[in-house]
């Protein structure tokens, strides 16, 4: 598939999403006020108590099948094996780079497949309120990481077909 491909310009004007802090002093107000015995923690020890739950939940969902339960009965996060788009636009950026020509990237190493990174929480439904509009969005690391394992053990993971729904696929075992 050989086809023409403007070439980005990597001098123009980016776009960069607003970020928020959920690490704030009324959060770690309301903490304290749940659990005043944690009072003496200063807020970069919040963070890096944050940041290191998240670095084990993120290891643990790459090393194991069936992904990792949230604490409190928030869903599952887990990584899926998917078949490729019908309509594939996976392209190959080092050959547009170098020759400028659009081609496919295959996969070769996966058979095709891709790896995506599901977060569900199909099993615990009625439990909370707007639990519908709740978003997972992984960290660049974690992304990164998931990309660099999936090719050495890619036929470990759960083989998600496109046209069922989540729920009926990836069964949640209760937590313990």
């Amino acid at each position: 598939m050989h086809k023409e491909f403007k070439i980005p310009d990597l001098n123009a004007p980016r776009f960069f999403q607003k970020s928020y802090q959920v690490i704030n002093d009324d959060f770690i107000n309301q903490f304290i006020d749940k659990y005043p015995k944690y009072k003496g923690l200063t807020k970069s020890e919040y963070k890096r108590i944050i940041k290191t739950f998240n670095q084990n939940v993120w290891q643990k969902a790459i090393k194991e099948r069936d992904g990792v339960r949230l604490p409190e009965n928030i869903g599952v996060i887990f990584i899926g094996s998917c078949a490729p788009p019908k309509k594939s636009y996976n392209p190959d950026f080092n050959l547009l780079h170098t020759k400028e020509i659009v081609a496919s990237n295959k996969n070769w190493e996966t058979d095709g497949n891709l790896a995506k990174i599901f977060f569900v929480n199909h099993a615990e439904k009625y439990k909370y309120r707007f639990k519908d509009y709740w978003v997972f969005i992984a960290a660049r690391i974690f992304k990164r990481t998931v990309a660099k394992e999936f090719p050495k053990n890619w036929n470990m993971y759960h083989k998600i077909d496109p046209k069922k729904k989540i729920g009926t696929q990836f069964v949640v075992l209760p937590s313990n």
